[in-house]
């Protein structure tokens, strides 16, 4: 069996045995995840605080009250990560590793993402968060989802619809990345007194584990904003940044950036706004890790659209704005090789997000407009008067984060749910 205690200062022995019994120790803020009765329970933390080994402990809390309740249902509990990939590479090895010596143990089959407990009791689906749709169906007992503030809102929706049949629980654990839903659709909701919802906070140096040196080398790296939310778990109403990772992405220079590799572009029409074309180069590594390097860049108005077509590289395969069929025309007239992208806000924003946070997205500082509007690509602070939520960034200064969204999405539209 597994049991609890308090950590009074110790470091955590995940997993240690300790009389027969797997000892769990843990820090303050972990126990008040876990004492938490709210139906909806967020651990919002600095990175490598220790948040996201509550979920599998939680978990074992929530089977442990099924049983408790007597019902010959078999007990159903789901599982989100933002990617198949942080799923396999964290979510899942997570919550295996804790289980394995305790009452719960039992087994997973990974190529049906399900893990079946001991005993015929149930079993626990593991989702990826990348398609919502893929989230619909069936009702479950509880939910934990991991490094939720990556998710979209769709699957926060689809989620609460799974567990509405059962009044389910539900856990997320995550380092808020940006003012989206997890800010105005739960951490608002708490603060307002929300008794079904429960926000614990804290910094990545309440893990007795993590190194004060890292704590204080980022808090004199990052702008005070950004390291809050990153290391402090604090939401910051002056962010809200569509893309708060863009700086990691640019290039101190240009020395790095390679002379081969397929050329890519991207491109938003304009007049009186900007015409703006983004172009650069695909390189697949040893490893397979395709990286977009950026380092051509347009922005002009008042320009016609013969003399973009006159200034642009001819070797590139652009993706335009799909609503200006007779502009796309005229420059494959032109001679250019010019694909319609596709126009999807949301779908394009998680596309370059996920780039930016895999790393595999590179900006040369000589693309000053597209660094500038990056650093004001916002989303509203507050409700808008159509019911969103922050979930549509603010137009206006927006025209090189058309054209990136454009670019990114078309690119990788193989590797998301169109």
């Amino acid at each position: 069996m597994s049991v609890l205690q308090n950590m009074h200062g110790s470091n955590p022995m995940w997993g240690a045995r300790k009389n027969g019994e797997v000892v769990y120790t843990l820090h303050q803020g972990q126990t008040k995840v876990l004492k938490s009765s709210s139906r909806f329970v967020a651990a919002i933390a600095g990175t490598g605080g220790g948040k996201s080994v509550v979920g599998p402990l939680w978990i074992m809390n929530q089977i442990q009250r099924c049983l408790e309740t007597k019902t010959a249902d078999p007990i159903l509990g789901l599982v989100i990560a933002p990617t198949h990939q942080i799923m396999s590479r964290a979510t899942a090895t997570t919550m295996v590793e804790m289980f394995k010596g305790t009452d719960f143990e039992g087994r997973y089959v990974e190529s049906r993402n399900i893990y079946y407990l001991p005993h015929d009791l149930g079993k626990i689906w593991l989702l990826s968060g990348d398609n919502p749709e893929g989230v619909e169906g069936g009702q479950f007992d509880f939910a934990w989802l991991d490094e939720a503030g990556q998710l979209k809102y769709q699957t926060w929706v689809a989620v609460q619809g799974r567990l509405g049949q059962k009044e389910g629980r539900c856990l997320i654990t995550t380092t808020p990345y940006t003012k989206n839903w997890l800010k105005t659709e739960f951490f608002d909701r708490f603060l307002k007194g929300d008794k079904n919802y429960d926000v614990i906070s804290w910094s990545s140096i309440e893990n007795p584990t993590y190194s004060i040196e890292e704590y204080e080398r980022a808090k004199a790296t990052f702008t005070p904003a950004r390291f809050a939310m990153r290391y402090d778990g604090n939401f910051m109403e002056s962010e809200g940044l569509v893309y708060p990772d863009f700086e990691s992405c640019i290039a101190d220079s240009e020395e790095d950036f390679p002379d081969y590799g397929r050329k890519v572009g991207g491109i938003d029409f304009g007049f009186n706004d900007p015409f703006v074309a983004l172009a650069g180069r695909l390189i697949i590594d040893e490893e397979g890790k395709e990286t977009l390097y950026i380092d051509y860049e347009r922005y002009k108005t008042k320009t016609v659209l013969a003399d973009h077509a006159a200034a642009l590289p001819s070797d590139t395969t652009w993706y335009a704005d799909p609503s200006r069929p007779d502009s796309i025309k005229e420059l494959i007239l032109a001679g250019h090789t010019v694909k319609k992208a596709i126009n999807s806000i949301q779908l394009g924003i998680d596309a370059v997000n996920k780039r930016i946070y895999s790393r595999m997205l590179k900006i040369s500082p000589r693309c000053k407009a597209l660094i500038a509007e990056a650093s004001q690509y916002q989303y509203p602070s507050s409700e808008g008067t159509d019911g969103t939520t922050g979930e549509k960034p603010i137009a206006g200064l927006d025209h090189a984060m058309d054209t990136l969204r454009y670019l990114i999405v078309s690119i990788d539209r193989r590797k998301i749910a169109i």
